[in-house]
């Protein structure tokens, strides 16, 4: 970065999935984490209340690389902290508006967050994720203007797709 210029700071949100699936063997999400580790623009954001740490936590317990990761974002601040929006309100304004009949409640907290950073990157291997991808991306095409929490969602990308765009 010059001397002088502003940081500019992405928000990543990291579904559980992505950190199992690298303590797994996932080449493409071990090299998202590591990416998302090693530049310093990206924060990977997380709730207040660590109910999304405790996830991350429990789905890789024990696994050393994990640890490794984890560690190393940790010693380079790589986490930031974000209040999360009511359940009701993504419920209510985002996914019954956008046509969503289901989605895993376990992974609610993820858009809670989501909603509340701007611009954020949510990556995901899960279907519900897609599925709200694919929604979102259809009423976009459609042109009728989406609310704010809305436009918010709309880069939800596998990990494949963030290691190019990154």
């Amino acid at each position: 970065m010059r001397r002088g210029s502003t940081p500019y700071v992405k928000y990543v949100v990291i579904d559980t999935y992505v950190w199992r699936s690298a303590q797994e063997g996932d080449l493409a999400s071990l090299h998202l984490l590591t990416t998302v580790g090693l530049k310093c623009e990206y924060k990977v954001v997380i709730d207040k209340d660590n109910e999304i740490l405790d996830e991350y936590l429990k789905a890789v317990k024990g696994n050393y690389l994990w640890n490794r990761i984890y560690s190393e974002l940790v010693r380079r601040k790589k986490f930031i902290k974000r209040d999360k929006a009511p359940p009701d309100v993504v419920k209510k304004y985002v996914l019954s508006y956008i046509g969503l009949d289901y989605f895993d409640p376990s992974d609610i907290k993820f858009l809670q967050v989501a909603i509340n950073v701007p611009d954020p990157i949510i990556i995901s291997k899960d279907s519900d994720f897609l599925e709200l991808r694919k929604l979102i991306h259809k009423a976009i095409e459609s042109s009728s203007p989406l609310p704010l929490m809305i436009e918010r969602l709309r880069k939800i990308l596998t990990p494949e797709e963030a290691i190019e765009k990154l």
